[in-house]
């Protein structure tokens, strides 16, 4: 993105459609709070009905590119599932197929299509892509992607690095994985944009102001915020007590307030075009 005239802030909530609980805790920070977009797990067992009430609403809705959870969209993904036809059992797996050369390009894209198709059906308006478990991060899966998006119209792509932000809160992906500046030149000459700042591993890491503090020292510019409101079962990320913190303070009027008085306006990512 080219520098802004103001600050605009796009804030997202990945993993929808995963779960009933997740879906109704990023609904209710839509309705009651300041989120304004969410990305989708195509193959998630609530997509369809979360796209629905979505739109409902007013949500602003992305693909969540996932090979890490549950069943592939697209036939025939050999290189992408285990034996039980299921995404490797760990995102640790997967990254490390990233790292290794194991995953198959054609497969990546053919599953990737596949997922825009599915959530396009859905009723999904796809403004925005990223990835679950940031599995984009790799030149492999980023390279499918972007050559599987339609080429008539620019989407916002994430770029997840986050400024200042101590190593140890950052998931720990095994190199080689792909810098910001590699992922901004890629993106770009793709045709695709991305903000120009992102946030949301300290917050995640620890629900409160002082995790996003940073946010008031940036020029004018857009920023990407990521949020994991609601709590559900099977990780012990979603199964953390801060993703109930995250979803109250998503809802709680000191944000409103923090993010006003930091001079940020609180806008969907067709905004940023």
């Amino acid at each position: 993105m080219s520098q802004l005239p103001e600050k605009l802030l796009v804030i997202n909530a990945d993993d929808a459609g995963i779960d009933s609980h997740v879906d109704n805790s990023i609904l209710r920070a839509a309705q009651e709070g300041l989120l304004t977009s969410a990305t989708v797990l195509a193959n998630g067992k609530t997509a369809r009905s979360f796209v629905a009430e979505a739109n409902r609403v007013g949500l602003a809705l992305g693909l969540h590119f996932n090979i890490t959870e549950g069943r592939p969209v697209a036939p025939n993904v050999t290189r992408l599932v285990g034996d039980d036809g299921l995404f490797c059992e760990t995102k640790n797996d997967v990254w490390r197929h990233a790292c290794s050369g194991f995953l198959d390009p054609i497969e990546l894209k053919k599953e990737a299509e596949a997922q825009w198709r599915a959530l396009t059906a859905m009723g999904a308006d796809i403004t925005h892509l990223d990835s679950h478990n940031h599995v984009h991060l790799y030149p492999c899966v980023l390279e499918a992607l972007l050559d599987s998006l339609p080429k008539d119209r620019p989407l916002h792509i994430r770029i997840p690095y986050e400024k200042d932000c101590p190593k140890s809160l950052q998931p720990p992906f095994p190199n080689p994985f792909l810098g910001p500046k590699e992922m901004r030149a890629m993106i770009k000459k793709s045709g695709h944009y991305s903000t120009d700042y992102f946030v949301g591993f300290r917050f995640s890491n620890d629900p409160k102001l002082a995790s996003i503090d940073a946010l008031q020292t940036f020029e004018p510019s857009s920023c990407e915020w990521m949020v994991h409101p609601g709590k559900r079962a099977g990780t012990s990320f979603r199964m953390s007590q801060n993703r109930t913190s995250e979803f109250d303070f998503l809802t709680a009027d000191l944000l409103r307030e923090s993010l006003s008085r930091w001079g940020f306006r609180v806008v969907q990512f067709g905004a940023l075009q």
